[in-house]
């Protein structure tokens, strides 16, 4: 299985990744939208970026004071509120598990390599 994780994402209107524009993992691309409020964000901050950010130290801060816009429609939402990593990653590994089967049935068969 191959991974591409990108903690924070582009606004819509930069983001051709729907439109077929970005060819990862042969074609094979889904959307999970890690669902968390702007406050546990900040609490969950170990590198204490969101005080730099709020204090002015980092500019164009997504959720701050440069926009961000949550997905349109995410093949997968995680609310990740009050859940450990673990909780929530094992979320996405059982909806991948069932990912071949629905895949396969609309006519396109992911490629899943071990990359862990």
């Amino acid at each position: 299985m191959s991974c591409k994780i990108k903690a924070i994402k582009a606004w819509q209107v930069d983001l051709p990744l729907r439109e077929g524009r970005y060819n990862w993992s042969g074609g094979n691309f889904v959307e999970v939208f890690c669902d968390t409020p702007l406050d546990i964000c900040e609490k969950r901050d170990v590198k204490g970026l969101y005080a730099r950010a709020r204090h002015g130290e980092i500019k164009n801060f997504t959720g701050l004071d440069d926009p961000y816009e949550p997905p349109v429609t995410p093949e997968l939402t995680i609310q990740t509120t009050g859940r450990t990593p673990e909780e929530c990653s094992s979320e996405v590994i059982g909806w991948l598990d069932q990912m071949p089967t629905a895949v396969a049935e609309a006519g396109r068969v992911p490629q899943l390599h071990q990359n862990f």
